[in-house]
């Protein structure tokens, strides 16, 4: 085993044995002592297991058990699941927010709407969705789409050698193939994306990956049922779900030129606010790592008025924590809720902070 390898794994172990302490009362105890963190932001994307997301990974779905656990567990803490829009009021009136928790699901599948608005309203919770607007439109889904399904049906090596073949970038070709053998602990799935996403070209991936998924008899509208309609975004909305805008088609922003962030981010939010009739205040960068946003996002956004943008960066946040880079906690069927409550409880900070170590 790697050194880096033998890492992760002693990091995961200290997770699992952190993560149970918390749950056998250690984070009640943290909670009573003023130890919680303030200002949770828990981030998903589909919500229980519906036919249309059967192509999806699990990193990308969280059951309806796992939902229904985790905010069952919330209302034993007296902590309240909220929007971010309520959860950001808070923290510009300078509280500290630990006893708020803002739910989000990032994309706009429909089973936001069938699965997780039941389950909300049942416990008297709301959150936000983050809705890629084009393809709810236009049922036409972005590449990475197209890329999960088809490696769903035929595996990870046969998409490799098809774009290789297909493409007409020759540095894509060797990477893909190095890619396809599995070079992180994260596997070729995860390799191969980050390849399409950082070193493809965009018009030529979005030629490629639609002529693969014809060729295996596959077909945008089939795919985009998997998410939201226009008439159930408005329903979200009308139940008191913030919907929040995510692009029009899930692009990094930061490969593309201003006008094209503008592009970007301006239609997304007003195609949203023609169907809710209110203003959108609430973003999400696609993929949200540090890297894939900038100042020109930035820009854009306190032009449009929004008060808030969700990053993909775990932690909590404080009335410190710049509002356009808000922190989240991830969750889906990979990764156990006492993960998350171990980390707003303050289990997961006070052991970082007391052992000098990052778990």
């Amino acid at each position: 085993m790697s050194l880096a390898r033998a890492k992760n794994s002693m990091k995961k172990g200290l997770r699992r044995v952190f993560a149970t302490l918390n749950g056998l009362g250690l984070g009640l105890l943290l909670r009573k002592l003023g130890c919680a963190r303030g200002g949770g932001i828990v981030m998903t994307h589909c919500v229980g297991h519906v036919p249309e997301t059967a192509y999806l990974p699990s990193d990308m779905k969280t059951s309806c058990e796992k939902v229904d656990a985790l905010l069952r567990a919330l209302k034993r803490r007296g902590v309240k699941v909220v929007a971010v829009r309520d959860l950001v009021a808070a923290l510009d009136r300078g509280e500290d927010a630990r006893d708020l928790l803002a739910f989000t699901m990032d994309d706009g599948y429909r089973d936001n709407y069938t699965q997780a608005l039941p389950l909300l309203s049942r416990h008297g919770a709301s959150g936000t969705v983050f809705v890629e607007t084009e393809v709810v439109g236009s049922r036409t889904p972005s590449w990475m789409h197209r890329y999960f399904f088809i490696c769903a049906k035929r595996g990870e090596t046969f998409f490799a050698d098809e774009y290789a073949r297909r493409t007409g970038e020759e540095a894509i070709r060797a990477k893909l193939q190095r890619a396809k053998g599995g070079t992180s602990d994260l596997g070729a799935r995860y390799d191969l994306k980050r390849v399409l996403k950082y070193d493809a070209d965009p018009q030529d991936r979005d030629r490629v990956t639609r002529a693969i998924l014809e060729s295996i008899g596959g077909d945008d509208r089939s795919i985009a049922s998997a998410y939201l309609t226009w008439d159930e975004v408005a329903a979200l909305d009308a139940a008191g779900v913030e919907i929040g805008a995510h692009t029009l088609h899930h692009e990094i922003l930061s490969r593309l030129d201003r006008g094209g962030v503008e592009r970007e981010i301006v239609g997304s939010t007003r195609a949203i606010a023609e169907r809710v009739k209110h203003p959108v205040v609430t973003f999400a960068y696609p993929f949200g790592r540090r890297w894939d946003y900038n100042d020109d996002c930035f820009d854009v956004l306190r032009g449009l008025g929004y008060t808030s943008a969700c990053a993909a960066i775990d932690g909590t946040n404080e009335p410190s924590t710049d509002r356009l880079q808000l922190k989240r906690l991830p969750l889906n069927d990979d990764i156990p809720i006492e993960d998350v409550l171990a980390e707003i409880d303050g289990t997961f900070p006070l052991v970082r902070k007391l052992f000098r170590v990052q778990i």
